[in-house]
């Protein structure tokens, strides 16, 4: 079944409704390997951080409710990482298969790929999560590796996956400006 979804810039009214969405995940599994609740503090936080990055937050609506989110934070604090970022989706369990997540992830590739930004990452936490799996192999995101029993959460080792996309030309060319300057 496929929804209408509305895909918009998150703002600070979207802060609870991000909350509700990312505890849900918290509690339910591993996509993602927090394991306290986040406060809406936390949530403000990450939306102010990616923002003064310059990186896209966005949410995804049907019907007027918040039912998936997703944003990009840089890949690495230090200076020569700064042509990469690292993709978060997060999807309401009962709008999962519905496409939510594609468009979220490919509303970031698109916004990434026109601020200049290279490479994008994803790490999923956890190797049996088919669902992130699928949505970025077919987001043309490579496998590029695994990482063994790096998390613990539900009473077991979890190994994470390292997803990689070219944005730009990669590795082709040099970047022409930093994208920090967007």
């Amino acid at each position: 079944m496929s929804l209408e979804v509305s895909i918009r810039n998150a703002s600070k009214d979207d802060i609870e409704p991000m909350l509700c969405l990312y505890s849900q995940i918290v509690v339910m599994g591993t996509g993602s390997l927090d394991l306290q609740l986040p406060s809406s503090k936390d949530i403000e936080r990450t939306r102010e951080y990616a923002e003064e990055h310059h990186c896209p937050c966005f949410v995804a609506e049907v019907s007027g409710e918040v039912v998936g989110f997703a944003y990009v934070l840089p890949f690495s604090p230090e200076q020569g990482y700064v042509n990469t970022v690292r993709d978060f989706v997060f999807v309401h369990p009962e709008a999962q298969g519905d496409g939510v997540g594609t468009q979220l992830l490919t509303a970031l590739i698109a916004e990434c790929e026109s601020k200049g930004y290279r490479q994008m990452i994803a790490y999923i936490g956890d190797k049996e999560n088919k669902v992130a799996i699928a949505l970025h192999e077919n987001c043309k995101f490579e496998r590029v590796g695994e990482l063994k029993s790096v998390g613990w959460k539900l009473g077991r080792w979890l190994d994470t996956l390292v997803y990689q996309r070219v944005l730009q030309p990669g590795d082709a060319d040099a970047p022409t400006s930093s994208v920090e300057a967007n």
